[in-house]
């Protein structure tokens, strides 16, 4: 009769009289050591990309850090639009999008920028854009890196008053 709870010992030489318990628990640690590999794998993964998006995101951040006092430029809006969006959230429903594209030079080279606002009925997205669409507005650059771009609110607010 078999114990068990003792596994074959090298003096065993028939392989018919080792324990099938230990195959067993043999094969099932092997399972389970590669399937806590898959998941380790899977967590490292995880790991890597989420340290990935928190250094983009950091150094995206740092881009736009002190743009308050970045130079102003006078750039053209080459092309508006609206475009019609909707929420994750239901009751939110849909919204509307008044997106302008505009370019501008800085020291002889020639760059492009968006802006976006958002608004929850058609006619004023239409509106924002009908007011903005061919006309030159003021947007601040980072000198450090040109291509980076905003507008600024009180900026659009002065030209709408105007």
């Amino acid at each position: 009769m078999y114990d068990v709870l003792h596994p074959a010992t090298s003096e065993d030489s028939d392989p018919q009289l080792r324990n099938p318990v230990w195959y067993i628990l043999g094969i099932a640690s092997f399972v389970i050591a590669q399937a806590w590999s898959f998941t380790a794998a899977v967590i490292l993964l995880l790991v890597g990309a989420a340290v990935k998006a928190v250094i983009k995101h950091y150094k995206e951040s740092k881009d736009w850090q002190g743009w308050e006092s970045w130079p102003v430029v006078t750039a053209k809006v080459e092309y508006a639009t609206v475009r019609q969006g909707h929420s994750g959230n239901s009751r939110a429903g849909s919204f509307h999008m008044g997106e302008l594209a505009y370019s501008y030079s800085v020291e002889g080279a020639f760059y492009s920028g968006f802006c976006r606002c958002r608004f929850a009925r058609e006619k004023d997205a239409d509106s924002f854009v009908e007011e903005f669409r061919g006309v030159s507005i003021p947007v601040c650059y980072n000198p450090a890196k040109p291509e980076l771009s905003l507008m600024r609110a009180a900026d659009l607010r002065s030209i709408s008053a105007a």
